[in-house]
């Protein structure tokens, strides 16, 4: 029998079936929705302690599409040094893409430069203040300088702690603020290129951020180390 009417109800069991298919529609796209930072920004720093006490600090901030994450340290007849890189990524997503209020998760491909992954885990931490997109420092020391005198660059420029036995830090000391970290181990199996996906909700949810800032971590002892983990197709998605 052809439908020639429809009462106020009908109507109004109608909308309400299409608000409930629409309303898991949009929840579905949400879920596989994928944002990709539109700027990411890579921090290369490096201090230098020489002979006769002298001291070297830099740090350059560029933006990047990929980067290679390292933290390092060794020591030769000359002197020791800290090299340090690490990959800021502002959170702005436009809306419908991810919700920073929900379950969040970040995936990336990893890779190996020289050193095995075994050797290295991912560290993410969430930062209040966003960096400027492009910053070169350099401080250049003089001979006995004393404690007072020792600059240092910004604090995104620092080397994050190390859990090794004897870790030793530079005169500027750990970087502050990144305790509150998640961290991903990796593997030999990861050398060649292997896809991960790590979950940031609790960096994220509730928090009033302006970016994520990820590391390499040493995970091998020793009195020298040297992480470095080759890092590209970042992605943010929720769970």
């Amino acid at each position: 029998k052809a439908l020639t009417s429809c009462s106020d109800d009908d109507l109004t069991m109608a909308k309400v079936a299409l608000s409930y298919v629409l309303l898991h529609l949009c929840l579905a796209m949400l879920a596989t929705a994928k944002y990709v930072p539109e700027l990411t920004m890579q921090t290369d720093a490096f201090f230098y302690v020489g002979t006769y006490d002298s001291e070297t600090a830099r740090c350059d901030v560029t933006t990047v599409n990929s980067t290679t994450l390292q933290h390092a340290f060794s020591v030769g007849a000359g002197g020791g040094g800290w090299s340090y890189t690490s990959l800021m990524m502002v959170l702005n997503p436009p809306e419908g893409e991810v919700d920073l209020d929900q379950p969040l998760a970040l995936s990336f491909t990893v890779q190996k430069k020289y050193q095995d992954l075994s050797c290295a885990s991912i560290r993410i931490a969430g930062v209040t203040d966003a960096p400027p997109d492009s910053l070169s420092y350099k401080s250049t020391g003089t001979m006995h300088r004393t404690q007072s005198q020792l600059a240092c660059p910004p604090q995104y420029c620092r080397v994050p702690a190390v859990d090794l036995d004897g870790g030793s830090e530079n005169w500027c000391g750990w970087a502050q603020g990144l305790e509150n970290f998640v961290e991903y181990p990796l593997t030999n199996d990861m050398n060649d290129g292997s896809t991960v996906s790590v979950n940031v909700t609790k960096l994220t949810m509730g928090a009033e951020l302006s970016m994520l800032q990820m590391w390499a971590n040493p995970t091998c002892q020793g009195s020298f180390w040297d992480a470095e983990v080759v890092l590209t197709e970042l992605a943010f998605e929720n769970i």
